[in-house]
């Protein structure tokens, strides 16, 4: 056993050292090439955080309305699913429950966006100058994402246990996720539970981007990118601090 064990760390670690030597290389190539350019990039993209940060209530607005929209539309196909459903095909329930996975995936990624938008319209100092009716666009497009996240939320929740009687939970109960999971066979656990693994790897990675797009923004155009580089950091150190601890237990 141990000689396969050197056996196959001998095969892995040439192409581990080719993968690290490239990385560094094209790493430098675009760190030279960055200091010339980055600049005026970064001069750039101050006007640009200005202007986004005035029409950021506005962009809100719209960017929670169309969110909503466009999440209530797979909601309503898979609702039609649902009521054209034959029992006895697996496809009929597949493609209701692809819809309803469509409509969540769509209003995350819209609460997503409007945190952001409202963190771009306080953002340097833009709560000073905002005029009162900025502030009322701000507010009440981040309540409407809200609202939203949860409507839909609880429609697909509600639609999937019509579906699946077995499951457990109101999307209103704080032992929603435990009651969800507590219901679910083992077959759906082993999708959540590489869904949870696979989301994991893909912040670890996007983590390590984040600091080293702010390292080399740091060095080339002088910029002051400790916060983002911080919170890089941060978001990795809770994601591996929690996942340790739970594989411990």
């Amino acid at each position: 056993m141990n000689d396969n064990i050197k056996s196959d760390n001998k095969k892995a670690l040439p192409k581990f050292l080719i993968i690290i030597a490239c990385s560094a290389l094209v790493g430098a190539v675009f760190g030279y090439l960055g200091a010339e350019l980055l600049g005026e990039a970064a001069r750039a993209a101050d006007g640009f955080i200005a202007y986004l940060a005035k029409a950021a209530p506005v962009l809100l607005c719209f960017w929670s309305v169309a969110a909503m929209v466009a999440a209530v539309v797979p909601y309503l196909l898979a609702m039609r699913e649902y009521k054209n459903m034959d029992p006895e095909q697996d496809d009929a329930t597949k493609k209701t429950e692809l819809y309803l996975s469509v409509s969540l995936l769509i209003e995350g990624i819209g609460l997503i966006g409007s945190f952001f938008f409202f963190a771009a319209a306080f953002a340097g100092g833009a709560a000073d100058t905002m005029d009162r009716t900025g502030f009322l666009l701000a507010m009440g497009g981040m309540v409407l994402s809200l609202a939203a996240y949860i409507v839909v939320q609880m429609a697909c929740v509600d639609l999937t246990r019509r579906m699946n009687p077995e499951k457990r939970g109101s999307v209103f109960d704080s032992d929603f996720r435990k009651k969800w999971m507590d219901s679910c066979d083992e077959a759906e656990r082993m999708t959540i539970y590489r869904g949870a693994f696979s989301a994991y790897q893909a912040v670890t990675f996007t983590c390590l981007a984040v600091w080293l797009i702010a390292l080399i923004l740091g060095v080339s155009a002088g910029m002051n990118t400790l916060a983002a580089a911080g919170t890089a950091m941060l978001i990795w150190g809770v994601q591996t601090v929690v996942y340790s601890v739970r594989t411990m237990k």
